[in-house]
């Protein structure tokens, strides 16, 4: 009997063993596939898993114009806003056209571009607080949107307020507004001071925050990458990589 029970009990240990070894080799193979190197991180945005963003941003990266013309030459004078920085939107299909242009370069003039530093990043605009960033960033926003002539939405001014604050202004495209649709009405109810029934911002912010280790994983696997494109995509801010990986 004695024996008997020695033998159930070794074959109970070999089958615990047996599990938690298949266990740790599931673990291993989604901590460091083979094909993505030694880091390896998902996204979650808008409530879906982005299960590959590096593969994502290389994708992106290799279509070298949108990276070169858009994202590479950077925000320009944090006061000002020319002809060419409007001009470089046309690649990501903002077709702002000579006269829309002409209007934001007048509008511009006397925008109040000191309410949001050029170096603000939107996980430190809380909805909550009167006064803060928050603030400043619908200012600047509405100071744009406010009596824009037809043609001019929320999508081409999101495209021309990206490039002068990258780290605060998403683009807010109609696919980002279908994607966000769910979570920002989640944000308009958590906030209903706000006074809209959905805050993108707001979203969009929840998600930067509860990426933030991800991004930071992500952008060292970019930046080590051998393809100079793939390295550049490494500078981007991370509202710029959640947003193409929205994609």
């Amino acid at each position: 009997m004695l024996d008997s029970a020695l033998s159930v009990a070794r074959t109970c240990r070999e089958s615990l063993a047996s599990l938690t070894d298949g266990s740790r080799s599931r673990a291993a193979q989604l901590e460091d596939p083979p094909s993505r190197g030694k880091y390896f991180s998902v996204l979650e945005i808008a409530d879906h898993v982005v299960p590959d963003p590096f593969a994502v941003l290389r994708t992106y990266a290799s279509r070298r114009r949108t990276l070169q013309t858009y994202d590479v030459p950077g925000a320009g004078d944090p006061r000002s806003l020319v002809m060419e920085e409007i001009t470089r939107t046309r690649v990501i299909s903002s077709r702002i056209s000579v006269r829309e242009a002409n209007w934001f370069l007048k509008r511009a003039i006397d925008a109040p571009w000191d309410h949001v530093p050029h170096d603000a990043d939107l996980r430190e605009a809380d909805p909550a607080e009167r006064g803060g960033l928050y603030d400043g960033i619908e200012t600047l926003y509405r100071h744009f949107r406010a009596d824009s002539p037809r043609g001019i939405a929320g999508a081409k001014v999101s495209k021309v307020l990206h490039l002068k604050r990258p780290a605060v202004y998403p683009i807010l495209d109609s696919h980002l507004l279908k994607t966000y649709a769910v979570p920002a009405r989640r944000e308009g109810r958590a906030h209903p001071t706000r006074g809209s029934r959905h805050l993108y911002w707001a979203a969009i912010r929840e998600d930067l925050i509860h990426n933030s280790a991800a991004l930071a994983t992500v952008r060292q696997q970019l930046s080590q990458d051998t393809d100079p494109n793939v390295q550049e995509c490494a500078k981007l801010t991370d509202l710029r990589l959640m947003d193409i990986c929205t994609w």
